[in-house]
């Protein structure tokens, strides 16, 4: 959980500082405990759950970094997210095709122009 809450927070950073440098110019700290409980929602959301060894956390773990990258910036293109979590883009391509099956995550519109959408999990 700590490292896909790093994950998390590194995906949200330049937001992170902005909300950050908003509450110390308006000395209101609200959007910004806001815009931090809304990152810690979202990793408690998407923690993988528990497994049983060491192995198979690792191969848990990047379907839901994939999944933070793309919810802190849905419009970005695979590759990008390939680079962002220094993985090839064939293992991202596989890793959301995997999420796309599995009912967790979509593409909305025009392949050029369009969007990811994280979806709840099944449960």
């Amino acid at each position: 959980m700590v490292r896909l809450w790093q994950t998390v927070i590194k995906a949200r950073q330049e937001h992170n500082y902005r909300h950050l440098s908003q509450a110390d110019s308006s000395s209101d700290c609200t959007a910004f405990i806001l815009f931090f409980l809304e990152a810690l929602a979202q990793a408690i959301a998407i923690q993988p759950a528990a497994v049983s060894s060491h192995q198979e956390n690792m191969r848990v773990e990047t379907p839901e970094v994939i999944l933070v990258e793309l919810a802190a910036e849905p419009t970005m293109i695979l590759k990008q997210v390939a680079v962002r979590i220094g993985k090839s883009t064939s293992t991202v391509e596989r890793a959301v095709t995997v999420l796309v099956k599995a009912g967790r995550l979509r593409f909305v519109g025009p392949r050029k122009s369009g969007r990811w959408e994280l979806l709840e999990p099944d449960t």
